[in-house]
């Protein structure tokens, strides 16, 4: 079974980003920040992070800033809604991590999944 990281600071979403990932047989974590993320990559291993990009205290690059100074490779997929500087901010983010992956909020649960699968093949 896959884990998944889901970071992700709007609760609601959160929660049905897990919810919809344990029912297509995911096993999913939630963190709230990137402070928590990092705590919890440093004691799980995890096989995908779905990482929204605009966090409290710490934007998201910071997490993929984190994993590339520690060389994990896990893959991530930055969920965000800011589509209108989605361009410059892929290619920035690609430099700090060539295993990433984009979906713009909002997205359908299948888009989602089509997503994680092909991530983990």
């Amino acid at each position: 079974m896959y884990k998944i990281l889901i970071v992700e600071d709007e609760e609601d979403e959160a929660s049905a980003m897990k919810e919809l990932l344990e029912h297509n047989g995911f096993k999913a974590d939630v963190s709230f920040n990137v402070d928590q993320a990092i705590s919890k990559i440093k004691k799980n291993s995890y096989d995908l992070v779905l990482l929204d990009i605009i966090l409290p205290l710490k934007l998201g690059n910071e997490l993929l800033k984190f994993l590339k100074k520690e060389r994990i490779t896990t893959p991530v997929i930055v969920v965000t809604a800011i589509s209108d500087k989605l361009t410059g901010v892929k290619k920035d983010l690609k430099k700090i991590n060539k295993e990433i992956g984009f979906i713009e909020k909002p997205f359908t649960s299948k888009k989602l999944i089509t997503q994680i699968q092909k991530f983990l093949k």
